[in-house]
């Protein structure tokens, strides 16, 4: 398996599920410091991070009502977060 080497970002969302529980994407892109520049929302500039996440498995994604996407730590994901 190719070790995969998480960005500060990565890191910060994933404790920022750990730490909350299941989260939906516009707070994860507030928690990581990503603000709406030009016509890109913070939402839109995190949601490619937390599918690379998934694709790594790392993270799983559900729909919740109102069209917002959560997502929540896989145990893969535990384990990258733990010190």
């Amino acid at each position: 398996m190719k070790l995969r080497t998480l960005s500060l970002f990565d890191r910060q969302a994933l404790e920022h599920i750990q730490t909350f529980g299941a989260q939906p994407t516009w707070s994860i892109a507030y928690n990581c410091g990503f603000r709406t520049t030009g016509s890109q929302s913070a939402s839109a500039r995190a949601y490619p991070l937390m599918r690379r996440l998934e694709r790594w498995g790392l993270v799983t994604r559900a729909s919740a009502p109102g069209c917002h996407t959560v997502w929540s730590l896989t145990d893969a994901g535990r384990r990258a977060v733990q010190p």
